[in-house]
């Protein structure tokens, strides 16, 4: 069992030039994070990642209604600035994780959600019974719309995947300045890649969108859709509209 969990390391060292075998390679932060990913808060491990990514995460997932985990660490971020508000980076490791209800931003704060790229999945839990009820992996809504208080959400190279019969989004998001969603992949055919309400700030850029429902709606009620870059998207086998 490692004594410290991999976010608080600090020391920086290189695999030893040694076969891959080696049952003495020491493992660290750099050797488990890719160096592009290694400035974060908490470290999550998936159920099913090896035991020595478990032993440094600081939360470990177990396959089942995994959103409590996940959203017990953003209720753990710190206070990073003077208004009080809270913010930080959660980083997840290779692996599925699996989710029957949404992780849940509705605090107003700066906050990156960040996988390991396509080796990250987010799987929306099965349910036979088919419903009109939207039901996200991640759901990032605030009661209003301010113009005193800025956030900022950043969601980065997870892959959502959805078999279930429900009528899944991946990335949802409500009455918000600023969200940014990049490098992500969405599969699933009842599935709404990226759903935004009432968002005046953001960009979409440089996702996967493959057998979904649709790829990319914006809604607007109370407030105007503004200023969002959707950019360098694919889509291919989209059931109904690739953006709507």
């Amino acid at each position: 069992m490692a004594e410290k969990k991999i976010s608080q390391l600090t020391e920086v060292t290189s695999l030893p030039d040694r076969a891959v075998g080696d049952r003495d390679v020491q493992i660290n932060k750099s050797n488990l994070i890719p160096a592009s990913k290694s400035n974060f808060t908490f470290f999550i491990a998936s159920s099913n990642a090896s035991q020595d990514v478990k032993d440094l995460a600081d939360f470990v997932c177990d396959g089942t209604n995994d959103e409590l985990v996940v959203n017990d660490a953003i209720s753990q971020l710190p206070d990073v600035y003077s208004s009080g508000r809270r913010g930080g980076v959660v980083l997840f490791s290779e692996g599925n994780f699996y989710f029957e209800d949404p992780i849940l931003i509705t605090e107003v704060m700066q906050i990156t959600l960040q996988g390991m790229g396509n080796s990250t999945m987010f799987w929306r839990k099965n349910e036979a019974v088919n419903t009109s009820t939207l039901r996200p992996i991640i759901s990032v809504e605030h009661t209003s719309f301010s113009s005193d208080v800025w956030d900022k959400t950043n969601i980065k190279d997870i892959f959502f995947i959805s078999q279930s019969q429900v009528n899944a989004v991946g990335v949802m998001a409500n009455l918000l300045h600023y969200i940014f969603v990049e490098g992500c992949m969405f599969k699933g055919d009842k599935m709404t890649g990226v759903q935004f309400t009432d968002v005046n700030n953001g960009s979409i850029t440089n996702n996967f969108f493959e057998n979904v429902l649709t790829g990319i709606k914006g809604v607007s009620d109370v407030k105007d859709i503004e200023d969002i870059l959707i950019l360098n998207n694919h889509f291919t086998a989209v059931r109904g509209e690739a953006i709507y």
